[in-house]
C-alpha cells in the first residue's frame, strides 16, 4: 500500500506541473493531495487523441476509438479520486493504470517517436516539453544517431534484446544493461573466449543505429563479445566491428556513430543528478496484444499499443525528472527517474539533455514508471567501466 501511495503521489504532482519550469525540482511523492485540474487535463488527453487520430485517418481504425475510450472512460473517474486526495485503498488497478497512461498522452510524460533523429514538432503529446524539444533538435540528433537496438541475425522491432549506445567509437565500445548481456548470451550460447570474463558472441548479435519507424533501412553493426561492468552493477560493455560484405552484402561497413559524451565524475557543486533527463531507447512487449480482454480488467498495453501507433521496438525519446538521487550509503550506485519506459529500454542512456555537451550520466536499467524506474550511475562505476574497457581491448588484441 505504501508503494502505491507513492506512485499515485508521484502521478499527481506531475499532473499539477507541480515542478517549477526550469526543471529543477525532482517532484518527490507525498501525501499532501495537490490540487488537479481534472478537466484541463481531460481536454488535453481529448484533444492530443482527436489530433493523433485525425493524424492517421482510415489508419486509426476501431481499435483506436476502443482504446480512447476506455482511457478516457476510466481516466476520468481516476483524476477525480486522485484531485480529491483519495486513499491507495479507494483505487481499482484499471484506475491507476489509466492514471499512467494519462501522463503519457496528455503530455506529462510522453514516450515520442524519433524519425530522422527528431521529434515531430507539432506532435500533439509534445505537451510541457515543446520548447524543451525544439530548442535541442541538433543535440537530440546526435545523440540518437549514437543509440542502437540490440537484436539477433535477422532480428528487429518485435524480435530484440534491449538497447545500447557507443561509449567509445573508435574502439567501438557500446554501454548496455548487464540483463541485456545475459538474455544475448541465453539466446545465442557463448561461443568460447580468450578471457575468462569476456563472454565471446559468435556471428549472431548485432545491434541497430537505425531503427526508427516507417522505415525498412537498417544500419547495423556486428557485436563480437562482451563483459559485465563490475560484480554488483546492472551494466555490460560491448565491442562491435562493421560487417564485412561476405556477412553480409546488405549491411557491410555501416559507419560507426560517434560516441555519446558520458559524466563519469559527479560535477562540483548541485546535485549528482540534474533537474531535467531525457531517455533514448527502444520500448516495445516483444508479443504485442492482438485483442482487448474480456471482462472488467483492462489490458492497458493494448490501450496504450493503439493510441501509440502500435509502433513497437522503435526508437524514442523519453523526457522526465529525477525522482531519486544516488544514495551515498549504497556506493550512490543508482538513481531513479520518471520517464515513460518499458521492456526494451534497457541499456538506454539517461541523458542530462539541459547541461552542457547533453552527456549521459545513467543507464537505465528496470522498472515501473512513476514507482521504481532505476537507472545505473556512471558516476559511481568509473574504474569498473576501466577494467571492462582493459578485458576487451586486451581480448582484441
Amino acid at each position: 500500500m505504501t508503494s502505491q501511495l507513492h506512485r499515485l503521489s508521484a502521478i499527481r504532482a506531475v499532473l499539477a506541473d507541480s515542478v517549477p519550469s526550469g526543471h529543477e525540482s525532482s517532484a518527490p511523492a507525498t501525501d499532501e493531495a495537490v490540487a488537479l485540474e481534472v478537466d484541463s487535463i481531460l481536454q488535453r488527453v481529448s484533444t492530443s487523441l482527436d489530433v493523433e487520430a485525425e493524424r492517421r485517418g482510415a489508419a486509426a481504425g476501431s481499435e483506436f476509438a476502443k482504446a480512447r475510450s476506455l482511457l478516457i472512460g476510466h481516466g476520468t473517474q481516476a483524476l477525480r479520486k486522485l484531485s480529491a486526495g483519495d486513499g491507495p485503498e479507494n483505487f481499482s488497478d484499471d484506475e491507476v493504470g489509466s492514471l499512467e497512461a494519462v501522463v503519457q498522452f496528455d503530455g506529462s510524460r510522453p514516450a515520442l517517436v524519433l524519425r530522422e533523429g527528431a521529434v515531430d514538432p507539432h506532435h500533439p503529446f509534445l505537451g510541457k516539453w515543446a520548447n524543451d524539444i525544439g530548442g535541442g533538435v541538433q543535440s537530440i540528433r546526435h545523440c540518437a544517431s549514437s543509440v542502437g537496438r540490440l537484436e539477433p541475425s535477422g532480428g528487429g522491432p518485435l524480435d530484440f534484446f534491449g538497447t545500447g549506445f557507443i561509449f567509445d567509437c573508435k574502439a567501438m565500445l557500446i554501454i548496455t544493461a548487464g540483463h541485456v548481456l545475459d538474455q544475448i548470451v541465453k539466446r545465442v550460447g557463448r561461443n568460447g573466449s580468450k578471457s575468462g570474463d569476456v563472454l565471446k558472441l559468435g556471428d549472431e548479435v548485432r545491434i541497430d543505429f537505425d531503427g526508427e519507424a516507417d522505415t525498412a533501412a537498417k544500419r547495423l553493426l556486428k557485436v563480437e563479445a562482451g563483459v559485465r561492468v563490475g560484480k554488483s552493477a546492472d551494466m555490460a560493455l560491448l565491442v562491435a566491428r562493421p560487417l564485412s560484405e561476405k556477412e553480409d552484402a546488405d549491411h557491410a561497413d555501416a559507419e560507426v556513430p560517434a560516441s555519446i559524451d558520458t559524466r563519469l565524475v559527479v560535477p562540483a557543486g548541485g546535485k549528482p543528478v540534474p533537474g531535467s533527463l531525457c531517455v533514448i531507447g527502444f520500448p516495445a512487449r516483444f508479443a504485442p496484444p492482438r485483442s482487448q480482454p474480456d471482462g472488467h480488467q483492462v489490458n492497458w498495453e493494448w490501450v496504450r499499443y493503439h493510441l501509440t501507433g502500435a509502433a513497437q521496438g522503435v526508437k524514442r525519446l523519453a523526457p522526465g525528472l529525477p525522482l531519486r538521487q544516488p544514495d551515498p550509503n549504497s556506493n550512490g550506485r543508482t538513481f531513479g527517474h520518471d520517464a515513460t519506459t518499458a521492456g526494451g529500454n534497457s541499456g538506454s542512456p539517461v541523458i542530462a539533455w539541459k547541461d552542457q555537451h547533453q552527456p549521459a550520466i545513467g543507464v537505465h536499467v528496470s522498472g515501473m514508471t512513476f514507482e521504481t524506474n532505476e537507472a545505473e550511475f556512471l558516476a559511481s562505476i568509473g574504474e569498473d567501466l576501466n577494467c571492462a574497457m582493459q578485458a576487451l581491448r586486451k581480448w582484441r588484441a
